[in-house]
């Protein structure tokens, strides 16, 4: 069967960091999903969306290491910053650094129980 599919108008997404023109990183995100598919549906011809992300911090342009850029600045029209109670990582954690992979525990015993 050949059918079309429905094309998004509007992409909303999250990201840690946004720079001036909207390259996007995740270094605080837990997984980084379909985030850049998301984008890149909504910018799809023949009749392109716009693409809105959500982000904890902006920084200038040229900062970013583009080797952690998940969603290039293009695909991006509108950034968002949110304060930080409406950036929270899960439904209850505002932010564990083990869900982002930012640091590992060197045994067992330092893993505090997540509540």
């Amino acid at each position: 069967m050949i059918y079309s599919a429905p094309k998004p108008d509007v992409s909303l997404i999250r990201g840690t960091t946004a720079d001036d023109i909207g390259n996007i990183t995740m270094e605080k995100e837990g997984i980084y999903g379909s985030v850049l598919a998301i984008a890149q549906a909504a910018k799809a011809q023949p009749k392109p969306g716009i693409t809105i992300a959500q982000v904890e911090r902006i920084a200038k342009f040229g900062s970013l290491n583009p080797q952690r850029v998940i969603v290039p600045g293009p695909l991006v029209d509108y950034v968002v910053k949110a304060p930080p109670e409406y950036h929270w990582q899960g439904g209850t954690i505002q932010f564990d650094p083990r869900i982002s992979g930012t640091i590992v525990p060197s045994s067992s015993e330092e893993i505090p129980q997540l509540s």
